[in-house]
């Protein structure tokens, strides 16, 4: 990990640093775990369909730190579709997808429980 320190120096501060050499990989993690299967069910309930697995994402570099520092998985249930536009100017979200994402959610946390 990475520091920065101040010394005092005739003529003025200068500075002392250390960089770390950590590097973010993307989402790298099997699409199938224990938990990551457990999503399953909870979209069949909100959305009244199976859950399709496509592996798409993994932008999100600081994942693998996360579940390492907490030591427990971080899951995903990603409610946009791809009409949706996402990250784009239009981007919008309907409410039907919204409805069925909040009885997935509160399924999914409940077979946690």
């Amino acid at each position: 990990m990475g520091h920065a320190r101040q010394a005092e120096q005739p003529g003025g501060p200068a500075w002392d640093a250390a960089v770390s050499t950590h590097v973010a990989y993307g989402d790298y993690r099997p699409a199938l775990g224990p938990h990551r299967r457990r999503r399953a069910q909870p979209y069949r309930f909100g959305f009244a369909t199976d859950l399709v697995f496509t592996r798409e994402g993994g932008s999100i570099g600081a994942v693998p730190a996360m579940e390492q520092v907490l030591g427990a998985p971080v899951v995903f249930l990603g409610l946009s579709l791809p009409e949706h536009g996402y990250h784009a100017p239009n981007e919008f979200f309907d409410w039907e997808q919204a409805e069925g994402g909040i009885a997935a959610f509160a399924h999914y946390f409940a077979s946690l429980a």
